[in-house]
């Protein structure tokens, strides 16, 4: 097609008559005046609508827009000099070699509005702009706009900009400033506008400044945005929001749009119809009871056959996705400024899109891995007969073939009331319970209650035999009284606490078992941050990593709990010949197991009353758990807010005995706020305590200057609570690894150890939670659903057994 002359119609004439914007309109179609007051002047409206032409109730979508724009905006006027035909086609043309096509074009008879049909490859695209000569502001602008768009469910994407000039003498290009854009904020009235969005501005080296209005982690169909410029930048605004220069491609931000609106309509493919489903069906084919030899059941080849289709697709989603994010970053080369941020955390739309499409093609790489690993499982089970499959992380063969690996895990207790290495232990035991194992926990004592729990999930419970005048440590060392014939495969101990047990039980009685050794904690976390102690610290955390250390040698699989201990372990081992590299074990985001323990915790929806902040754990060590800091930011939070005594209150749980009142002291002089309500309870090994404790909370706290992981934290999480989590902890480094960024900002804040910058980021976190209760449960709940997706126990579980089942294979070969 011949560029079209931007002396004709259509492109050039529309922006030469917005080019004298302030001409009111009286009679026909548009009456309006001008917008007075308003922070922006020619405030005007474009759409980008984007339909995949192989499906049809999209491309019927489109075709209905368009008559709408004929009956209500009066786009009943070919654009002459174009060449083209004001109607819908009855079909759509097929797109040339260069995959651009311009098939119709129409305006209004007062060249107020114009719509423009395009196909870009597979991609059917409406462009719908009204100009500022209507003397409309955006408000009514947008109401107009919402009938001719009707249902966007159809469609893959819309991209709505509100367009205009700055008010104001700008000698360069508009600052993209949280001034100027709260300014702005009060000219919309759009619903589902994302929480203080004017501070995620972004400047184009052009001179333009651009926000996204629409939440972040909001993956509807449409996104909306504002773009500003100087009243004399029409040709740089028209360029990259409606067209170049009179050109008839795509402009630049449309375009963006277009591809990423692929990217996101493929999240939501994955999201509706996830790999997961079909990893379950296929870990029970694959794990039954043995079949007889002969050929494969139909079930196994039906199996078979969606694990390779499911391969495909995944691998050609990844390619997808890779190669489309690339198209979206071309649409921009050259367009942004490297300055262009002015948000707090550093991120704008573009910066948020990059980080979806790293985030999903990791996701997608990770579930194609798990896949694959299924096919090589159901084509080993078709040549060779039945053996026990994995679940997401591998697929070995479990030692002995034949019957279920058989477990001994040693603790000090069974329900947990000590603290998170006893919740790890029983989380994990009854994950690998349901993985198929015969799993044993030997404690010096049990409850009836424990009894019960475990007995309820599937656990049987060993009391190890005391000695007369003995201790609890030197019971769990003697051979537990298991069932008859029962000889453990795998027998797990947990750093200090029962680790040397489990290396004496597996030295002295069974020595065919495979030692696991699981790193809860890493001793130069804890040891400097306890000013209270007497002792050396220097050597109390030089012997228990020395300590970790022999326990991890001769140990047939060493495990590290979450990606800060790993870390660690890592560098710790290194110097050792002949030990295996760690494993790295997340716990799960979920609740295993039947739901009968009473340390199971609900979803339940926003407490009432007084919004409760709740900081939980072993609070003698103060100093490690960030309890100043948490002070600190509170006072700092309800200071910014100009908060009454009844703004938020405070629980503290888990004081020693005999401490909370001077602990209490404490924190009220931290906080520098004499009125603020503050409680102050005792530690507690009542499970059921600790989560109503949880579920009254509309925040939980943990600022923590060092944390091996944090399963209060996590606990927070599956709860569905608001939770705000130090980067220093392992969990918020897992936070951050698994989320996308911008939902990982919201919940996990940097320590600095400098309360200079500490005390007022998390101070604005804390405010920010208190100020908008229901924007923070919502994200609390989108947190809990993706990470109930992506860390569960089930794969902590099956991920152990196969570093089990390495070993096993590794011995049988030597």
């Amino acid at each position: 097609m011949v560029p079209v002359d931007r002396r004709a119609h259509w492109f050039g004439t529309h922006w030469a008559i917005i080019g004298s914007h302030g001409h009111n309109c009286s009679g026909g179609l548009w009456q309006g005046g001008q917008v007075d007051g308003a922070p922006t002047a020619e405030q005007e409206l474009a759409v980008h609508v984007f339909a995949l032409l192989d499906h049809p109730p999209a491309e019927e979508a489109v075709r209905a827009m368009w008559s709408r724009c004929r009956e209500l905006l009066g786009t009943t006027t070919p654009i002459t000099g174009t060449g083209l035909q004001d109607l819908f086609p009855d079909t759509i043309p097929s797109a040339p070699a260069s995959g651009s096509l311009l098939i119709a074009a129409q305006k209004d008879r007062h060249g107020h509005v114009e719509a423009v049909l395009r196909r870009e490859h597979e991609v059917l695209n409406l462009s719908v702009l009204v100009s500022a000569r209507t003397g409309l502001p955006w408000t009514e602008l947008d109401r107009r706009l919402d009938a001719v768009l009707g249902d966007p469910h159809p469609l893959m994407g819309v991209g709505r900009l509100y367009l205009g000039k700055a008010a104001g003498a700008y000698s360069h290009g508009i600052p993209a400033t949280a001034e100027l854009g709260r300014a702005v904020h009060e000219a919309l009235t759009s619903t589902g506008l994302a929480d203080q969005w004017w501070c995620q501005g972004v400047s184009t080296v052009d001179g333009l400044a651009l926000w996204e209005i629409t939440p972040v982690d909001d993956m509807g169909t449409e996104r909306r945005f504002v773009v500003l410029a100087r009243a004399d930048r029409d040709d740089t605004l028209n360029a990259w929001t409606w067209s170049a220069g009179g050109s008839a491609a795509m402009p630049s931000l449309a375009r963006y749009l277009m591809h990423m609106a692929k990217v996101r309509y493929q999240v939501k493919v994955w999201s509706h119809r996830p790999p997961r489903e079909l990893l379950r069906r296929a870990h029970g084919a694959l794990s039954g009871p043995a079949a007889e030899p002969g050929p494969p059941s139909s079930a196994l080849t039906s199996v078979r056959a969606d694990l390779a289709r499911t391969a495909a697709e995944l691998h050609t989603m990844r390619q997808t996705v890779e190669s489309t994010g690339k198209n979206a970053a071309a649409a921009l080369d050259g367009v942004l400024s490297g300055q262009g941020r002015t948000g707090h955390d550093g991120a704008g739309p573009f910066d948020n899109d990059r980080a979806l499409i790293d985030w999903f093609v990791r996701q997608l790489a990770q579930d194609a891995s798990y896949t694959e690993t299924f096919q090589d499982g159901a084509r080993r089970m078709s040549e060779v007969g039945p053996v026990q499959a994995a679940a997401p992380s591998g697929a070995p063969r479990r030692p002995p073939v034949g019957r279920a690996v058989r477990i001994l895990s040693l603790a000090d207790e069974w329900l947990p009331g000590r603290g998170g290495l006893s919740a790890f232990n029983r989380y994990l035991c009854i994950a690998l319970a349901e993985a198929g194992a015969e799993v044993y926990c030997a404690a010096p004592a049990f409850s009836a209650a424990e009894l019960d729990d475990a007995s309820a999930e599937g656990i049987q419970l060993v009391e190890a035999p005391l000695l007369p005048g003995g201790t609890p440590e030197q019971a769990l060392m003697r051979r537990p009284r298991l069932p008859d014939g029962v000889v453990p495969d795998v027998v797990i101990g947990h750093s200090r606490i029962t680790g040397p047990q489990a290396m004496a039980l597996a030295e002295e009685h069974y020595r065919q078992a495979v030692r696991v050794h699981v790193v809860h904690m890493a001793p130069k976390d804890n040891e400097w941050w306890k000013p209270a102690r007497e002792d050396d610290p220097a050597a109390v955390s030089e012997e228990r990593s020395r300590v970790e250390r022999q326990l991890a040698r001769g140990a047939g699989c060493v495990v590290a709990v979450g990606p800060r201990l790993h870390l660690w372990l890592q560098r710790h081992l290194s110097v050792d010949d002949g030990i295996r590299e760690p494993v790295r074990l997340d716990p799960g985001f979920d609740v295993p197991g039947r739901g009968a323990a009473a340390h199971d915790t609900p979803v339940r929806g926003m407490p009432g009353g007084v919004p409760q902040i709740l900081l939980l754990g072993r609070l003698a060590d103060a100093s490690v758990k960030g309890l100043d800091i948490a002070a600190k930011a509170v006072g700092h939070a309800l200071a910014l807010r100009s908060a009454g005594p009844d703004e938020a209150e405070l629980l503290l749980r888990g004081a020693p005995p005999g401490t909370a009142k001077a602990l209490r002291k404490k924190f009220m002089k931290w906080s520098q706020q004499p009125s603020l309500g503050v409680d102050v309870w005792n530690y507690t090994e009542d499970a059921r305590a600790i989560r109503d404790d949880i579920a009254r909370s509309s925040l939980v706290l943990m600022p923590s200057r060092a944390e091996g992981f944090g399963l209060v934290g996590l606990e927070a999480i599956v709860a569905g609570r608001p939770v705000l989590v130090s980067d220093r902890s392992g969990l918020g480094m897992l936070l951050r690894e698994v989320l996308p960024d911008e939902l990982a900002a919201r919940v996990v804040v940097p320590v600095k150890m400098a309360d200079g910058e500490d005390i007022p980021r998390w101070g604005h976190m804390i405010a920010t939670v208190l100020s908008n209760r229901k924007a923070a449960f919502d994200t609390a709940d989108e947190l809990r659903r993706l990470m109930a997706e992506r860390c569960t126990w089930a794969m902590a579980a099956e991920q152990l057994l196969n570093a089990v089942a390495t070993v096993t294979d590794s011995r049988s070969d030597a």
